[in-house]
């Protein structure tokens, strides 16, 4: 941000957590710390919950998940058990 590169930044995981009041990012312009649980709302809540159901519902479908975090595992799985849609 300092330099320009970059025009902004919102953080909410950092190390450590919470950041101590005195640290650098707290004070630069362009950066925004939030806290970790800076999501939580009902209406975030009922989207986790739409979501899980939405990803199961693909996997009972012979699909891949939407949100797959390991695609190295594709070619294993499809060696071992065959193709997904």
């Amino acid at each position: 941000v300092a330099s320009g590169e970059i025009a902004g930044a919102g953080l909410d995981a950092v190390v450590p957590e919470p950041l101590p009041p005195e640290h650098p990012l707290l004070n630069t312009p362009g950066i925004i710390v939030t806290a970790h649980s800076a999501f939580y709302s009902e209406t975030a809540i009922a989207e986790l919950g739409r979501r899980a159901v939405r990803e199961v519902t693909r996997v009972l479908g012979n699909e891949w998940p939407e949100a797959l975090v390991n695609p190295e595992v594709k070619p294993i799985y499809t060696r071992k058990w065959g193709a997904l849609a």
